[in-house]
């Protein structure tokens, strides 16, 4: 790739040549934020991150230097504040939206600058092929897809054969595992944090809410990989109606629901509210139940075998709490 070339530095500003290019202008934050020009790059990496809070695209035309330089400095700006919240949830998110953002860029990208992102993030697929210790790091947020999985796919001494989307999908996790790295946020300046702090989080997460005294890190695997899978798009339909009805099954209310499912990229809160009343029996005469473990391995979403028959049950054995009516 060309150095500097700042249109493609502003769609994959995760590569080691953007971090070169942003030195190369002898900025320090300090400088960039009373800027004449490069300042407004702060309200725009503050909008970068919230929109990623919400599972929202960065919407910004770059089409000239300024533009593609404000881009790129945005994106600085925006993993900055995300650690400085240091909120697991939002710099996962900010990671993933990063990362599909420059997914789509890299649907129509050349080659040549394909392998340079590879090379750049240190992806070795060679012929097809990649490595299965690398293969696993990289899938790690995938296997909720049976196709996924280890076991599934073919082997070649040692090695995972892969098709040409294959290849682009491991690269953009590759792109998030890259940008989900923590950064040094020790002399970050004080009207930054300051910034960072005024950042409200429209969030009902699932890993603040406690259900009948029961934390949701002692859910079921299966549930506990499915919750995984949302923040990644990576979820089947069958994997939205087993953990719809699992917590409807154990007395979680409609809106928390909702609200755990607002964790996904393409949350949609009309849509899954009418889904969640309708499984839930509010917009009828039935409620739903939660599939046993004989169905959900049918599914291809059962992680292994936690000695339970029935994920509401596996909650009511370990934890002794009552099933809810």
């Amino acid at each position: 790739m060309d150095k500097f070339d700042l249109e493609m530095m502003e769609r994959y500003p995760f590569l080691s040549i953007t971090k070169e290019y942003v030195a190369s202008l002898n900025l320090t934050l300090d400088a960039l934020i009373e800027h004449p020009l490069y300042s407004s790059a702060v309200e725009l990496g503050r909008e970068r991150l919230i929109n990623s809070i919400n599972n929202k695209k960065f919407e910004f035309e770059a089409k000239d230097k300024l533009s593609c330089e404000l881009s790129i400095l945005s994106y600085v700006i925006a993993r900055i504040l995300a650690n400085i919240k240091s909120d697991g949830a939002i710099i996962t998110r900010f990671a993933r939206n990063e990362a599909r953002r420059s997914f789509e860029f890299l649907r129509s990208e050349n080659h040549k600058i394909i392998s340079n992102i590879m090379e750049d993030l240190n992806l070795r697929i060679n012929n097809g092929r990649i490595h299965f210790t690398e293969y696993l790091r990289l899938t790690r947020n995938l296997t909720i897809k049976p196709e996924w999985k280890l076991v599934n796919r073919i082997m070649d001494s040692g090695y995972v054969v892969l098709n040409r989307n294959d290849e682009k999908i491991l690269l953009r996790e590759a792109i998030y595992l890259r940008i989900i790295e923590p950064i040094e946020i020790g002399k970050i300046p004080e009207k930054l944090r300051i910034i960072a702090n005024s950042i409200s989080c429209r969030r009902n997460e699932f890993d603040y809410i406690k259900i009948k005294n029961i934390v949701p890190e002692k859910f079921p695997p299966c549930i506990l990989e499915i919750l995984n899978s949302l923040e990644s798009d990576e979820i089947s339909h069958n994997a939205r109606f087993v953990l719809a009805t699992f917590l409807i099954g154990i007395g979680m209310k409609n809106e928390d629901i909702i609200a755990i499912f607002s964790r996904n990229p393409k949350f949609d809160e009309r849509k899954t509210r009418y889904q969640i009343d309708f499984l839930s029996g509010k917009l009828g005469n039935t409620r739903y139940s939660c599939p046993g473990c004989e169905k959900i391995k049918s599914y291809g979403l059962c992680p292994g075998d936690c000695g339970a028959n029935h994920p509401i049950k596996y909650l009511r054995d370990k934890y002794l709490i009552k099933d809810s009516k």
